[in-house]
């Protein structure tokens, strides 16, 4: 299936979203921080981190959040296409982590109005495969 003409047709239970890596790059980071006016040492400040039991600092809930609708997005090419969101931290994301963003496709539907639905499991991995986040998305397909 070709990127960016996918079709609600052609997907079904089982069907793999594109994965999104993203490197939890430092700089990027801490000029987001700045942006937003981060006050919680937590997510600036390695020794307080550290002090807390932390291998480093860790990234704030918030901006991993973020590319979980553009894993989305980016898949249908649509970035108004996801309805809504539940996420579950599991464990911490840190500075420098890279981190790849998954989903698959647990449900596909038409609701009486004709809007196609397509309801997805997804979770983010680290490096190491562990599993740091999970959730469920509820995705509006347009053609």
């Amino acid at each position: 299936m070709e990127r960016g003409k996918v079709k609600f047709e052609d997907i079904g239970e089982g069907f793999e979203v594109p994965p999104l890596r993203v490197k939890m790059d430092r700089q990027a980071y801490f000029d987001y921080s700045a942006m937003v006016n981060e006050i919680n040492p937590l997510h600036f400040d390695e020794q307080y981190a550290k002090s807390l039991g932390f291998r480093t600092i860790v990234v704030a809930g918030v901006y991993t959040y973020s590319f979980i609708p553009k894993m989305f997005s980016d898949w249908l090419k649509d970035p108004e296409c996801v309805k809504s969101l539940e996420i579950r931290y599991l464990h911490p994301i840190y500075i420098e982590d890279e981190i790849v963003n998954k989903a698959v496709v647990k449900r596909k539907y038409i609701q009486e109005n004709g809007e196609k639905i397509v309801e997805c499991d997804f979770w983010v991995e680290n490096q190491e495969g562990q599993k740091v986040t999970e959730g469920k998305a509820t995705i509006a397909f347009k053609q």
